[in-house]
């Protein structure tokens, strides 16, 4: 017995708890880490044989995965980047009458002039062309976008933003429950006596853009739950998180970032996690609820049993011990490398992948955060110094506008002295010609009439000699 109790300690100590493979015993022996946090009695020593079966059940899904070596399972580039990636719901929009396939591009274009210039508006450093990733009219006649750029999104979350008719058909457009994780903020422990209505119209009064308000499932107890709130404008979403706070019924809550938990790439082709239906394997397409072939018989309601552990559950649903172990080595993965992640994303742990202290409970790229610092404090730094630059600027620019308003005001004064020396002049030499023209004038004008008439006496005798001859010579 001795023996065998120190053979069990040794193992115990020495071997970690598969994470997920026994959740309730976790939770009861080991509630921060797979190691034992208090000494080993003899009951841990009776449910060795509890624990070597659930040890087994994941030993045994290991070796029948074929490509992982050592037990460690196998996370792909296309499964991280699916899991960092913000992929956007599709929008659909409702067409009356009902679309065909070759009027939906002439429909979109019509579409995309109508909210050009708003958008445009709303983001003028954006330079980036106009359009969707993808459209096509599903099978109910119906518009359906897609796109991967942010601000397009939630331009087309807005109901303002669209037009009532579009070549003549009828839109209406279907909004997605909730926007992006960059766009939400959570409240955290409020009260289950204020009701999700009353919460609406708190934040509503005064966040003019909130966009949905909405318990958190799985958060809600006896007495508290969380509640998710997104907005469609950065400003009411900055403005509460720098608040930190927000109150309902006088009561303060806090008020933090909403982040997303890692998301799982599961192919829809044969339920496993890892790659997409183009890379599977698979013969055939397995159901998710009993994982028979999915065309051969009836999957409506066929009895539910996991095709990856026997359970009775999906396939696909975390309860399935194999999702639950990949999804925590899919975390450690990340927390090993964060630098696979974009520097604008940030991933929530799950409480059952955390480490024992529980800490931390985001995963974030640290070395582009840094640089992202760095960044910043030289845009602060050269920001202040085009501050002073400007300061001094105004400051010279004062100066010359004094010393141009100084050497205006001399100018002036001298133009008015010199206008009323001109001015006087002016009377001076009118008075002078006044003076002249009244004076000279008959002068003038007597000695121009005493010379016309000397001329006229000197001809008159010219005249009167030349009359006496001619009668002198006619007298002889």
């Amino acid at each position: 017995m001795d023996g065998r109790y120190n053979r069990m300690v040794w193992i115990q100590r020495t071997r970690p708890v598969p994470p997920c493979a026994r959740p309730n015993e976790m939770e009861r022996n080991y509630p921060n880490s797979g190691w034992p946090q208090r000494a080993i009695s003899v009951w841990d020593i009776m449910n060795h044989e509890l624990i070597s079966i659930a040890d087994s059940s994941v030993e045994k899904f290991n070796d029948n995965q074929g490509d992982n070596d050592n037990n460690q399972t196998r996370i792909s580039n296309q499964a991280v980047n699916y899991d960092t990636d913000c992929h956007f719901p599709p929008l659909k929009i409702i067409c009356t009458p009902k679309m065909q396939n070759q009027n939906g591009a002439y429909f979109v274009q019509t579409l995309i002039k109508h909210i050009k210039k708003k958008f445009k508006n709303e983001n003028p450093t954006r330079k980036k062309l106009l359009a969707f990733d993808a459209l096509w009219v599903n099978a109910e006649g119906d518009m359906m976008v897609l796109t991967k750029c942010m601000e397009i999104f939630i331009h087309l979350c807005i109901l303002l933003n669209y037009a009532q008719e579009i070549n003549n058909i009828t839109i209406e457009s279907q909004l997605p429950k909730c926007l992006p994780p960059p766009f939400s903020v959570l409240i955290k422990f409020v009260h289950n006596h204020i009701s999700i209505d009353e919460i609406r119209q708190e934040v509503k009064g005064k966040y003019f853009s909130q966009y949905s308000c909405n318990e958190l499932i799985g958060t809600k107890t006896h007495r508290t739950r969380h509640v998710r709130i997104d907005f469609t404008e950065r400003n009411d979403y900055n403005t509460i998180l720098n608040n930190g706070q927000i109150s309902f019924c006088s009561q303060l809550y806090t008020v933090s970032e909403f982040l997303e938990a890692p998301k799982l790439l599961v192919c829809s082709k044969c339920n496993s996690p890892g790659h997409m239906k183009k890379q599977c394997r698979s013969k055939y397409d397995r159901c998710r609820r009993c994982g028979g072939h999915r065309i051969i018989g009836d999957h409506v309601e066929c009895s539910i049993k996991c095709h990856h552990c026997s359970g009775e559950h999906l396939s696909t649903g975390y309860k399935c011990p194999i999702l639950a172990d990949y999804r925590f080595q899919l975390v450690k993965e990340l927390k090993r490398h964060p630098k696979r992640l974009p520097e604008d994303v940030q991933l929530f742990i799950p409480a059952q992948c955390r480490d024992r202290n529980g800490r931390p409970h985001v995963i974030t790229n640290y070395q582009k955060n840094e640089q992202k610092t760095m960044k910043l404090y030289l845009r602060k730094k050269l920001d202040e110094e085009i501050k002073l630059i400007r300061e001094d600027f105004k400051k010279e620019l004062n100066k010359l506008n004094a010393k141009y308003e100084n050497q205006t005001n001399i100018f002036r004064d001298r133009w008015h002295l010199v206008a009323q020396q001109i001015k006087t002049q002016n009377e001076m030499i009118n008075n002078i010609s006044a003076t002249t023209l009244s004076c000279i004038m008959p002068m003038g004008i007597d000695l121009l009439r005493t010379t016309s008439e000397a001329f006229q006496s000197l001809r008159n005798k010219e005249q009167n000699e030349e009359t006496k001859n001619k009668l002198n010579d006619s007298a002889e």
